[in-house]
């Protein structure tokens, strides 16, 4: 297993800036069993790239937070908290 993604499926970050290859989230027990994995770690990866950075595993892993209530009735011409999904972006 490479030094990227553990046993357990905890992610390193002494290796730079990549987290990890598609083999590595490939290799993740419960996205291999998932019916829907493929498209899940297809997410993470641009076109042509078999390597995932921080930020790009953090901007894909915000498209599977779930939104809130209070982001749903909040005022539309209001600012926008500096936690709200897509300031986090």
């Amino acid at each position: 297993m490479t030094e990227g993604v553990h046993a357990k499926g905890q992610w390193s970050l002494t290796q730079g800036d990549s987290l990890g290859s598609r083999e590595d989230f490939q290799r993740i027990p419960e996205l291999a069993i998932n019916p829907l994995g493929d498209r899940i770690i297809n997410a993470f990866f641009p076109e042509g790239e078999d390597q995932v950075n921080f930020r790009g595993f953090m901007r894909t892993l915000a498209h599977f937070r779930p939104i809130e209530d209070n982001e749903k009735s909040k005022d539309v011409n209001g600012p926008e908290p500096l936690n709200s999904r897509s300031n986090k972006l």
